[in-house]
């Protein structure tokens, strides 16, 4: 796959049963424009795997020390592949299972709880944070921009820490 500026490659990392539970074409066209808007490169790739709460649980205890399920985790990666010729941003983990959850208590629908935890962990890979109210400021605005621009309506969704 290629896409225009901001993007080259999303690795989809998806058990076939999830598979029909979102739109891959919105997620891509998404990426797209976050990193377009986080970042200046313009050859980007990283994966997105979508899982369960056991599977995310258990990399949150391994990586993070916390022995309990989230919603999602970035882990920041930044290295030119020389195989696809791109920058390799990292991994972007989502629990389903929390997303439905998620979803529900929002009133909204799967596909824009993905989609804002999708962008959540993009910037994340882009090197946002929100671990200081700074920071935080500047992260929550930028991820409400790109919600807005993509006509989601999940703004707002950044917890402080």
């Amino acid at each position: 796959m290629t896409y225009a500026k901001g993007i080259s490659l999303i690795h989809f990392i998806v058990p076939p049963t999830y598979e029909a539970k979102f739109n891959r074409q919105r997620l891509e066209d998404i990426a797209k424009t976050t990193i377009s808007k986080a970042i200046d490169e313009t050859n980007c790739s990283f994966s997105l795997r979508l899982t369960n709460n056991q599977g995310i649980r258990s990399l949150n205890r391994d990586y993070r020390g916390i022995d309990q399920a989230t919603d999602v985790l970035s882990f920041p990666i930044g290295f030119d592949d020389p195989e696809t010729g791109s920058f390799y941003l990292g991994d972007i983990i989502i629990s389903l299972t929390m997303a439905n959850k998620q979803a529900a208590q929002s009133n909204t629908t799967l596909q824009a709880e993905l989609e804002m935890l999708m962008v959540h962990g993009i910037l994340h890979l882009c090197g946002y944070d929100h671990d200081t109210a700074e920071n935080y400021a500047a992260m929550s605005n930028l991820q409400d921009d790109i919600l807005q621009s993509v006509q989601n309506p999940l703004t707002g969704s950044i917890h402080a820490q």
